[in-house]
């Protein structure tokens, strides 16, 4: 599956709609898209939907501000980001590192 990378957005919203990118083997939703990974970095005021996808790897987030981020994936890594809202599924614990004002919940 491919990686997804998503860098230097100001109050964008993002949704990976279920069956962007083909869809995958082993995907939890039907129809949806299977990434390798996904990469956010210095994102501000953005919403990034993810439930379209499920992310067999981890999704990297790094110096978001006042985001939305809503995920299915395998892990979670989160360093140096503040006042976001996250949301969604994780296989393992996740890694937060850094960040301030952050609210987590599931989907």
């Amino acid at each position: 599956p491919p990686p997804l990378a998503l860098s230097g957005l100001t109050g964008c919203v993002v949704v990976l709609a279920p069956g962007a990118g083909g869809g995958g083997v082993g995907a939890r939703a039907a129809g949806a898209a299977e990434l390798a990974s996904v990469r956010l970095a210095s994102l501000r005021g953005t919403v990034v939907d993810l439930r379209g996808a499920r992310v067999a790897g981890a999704v990297y987030a790094e110096e978001l501000r006042g985001c939305v981020v809503v995920v299915r994936c395998g892990q979670l890594r989160m360093h140096a980001c503040e006042g976001c809202v996250v949301m969604g599924e994780v296989g393992s614990e996740p890694v937060i590192e850094d960040c301030v004002g952050m609210e987590f919940g599931g989907l």
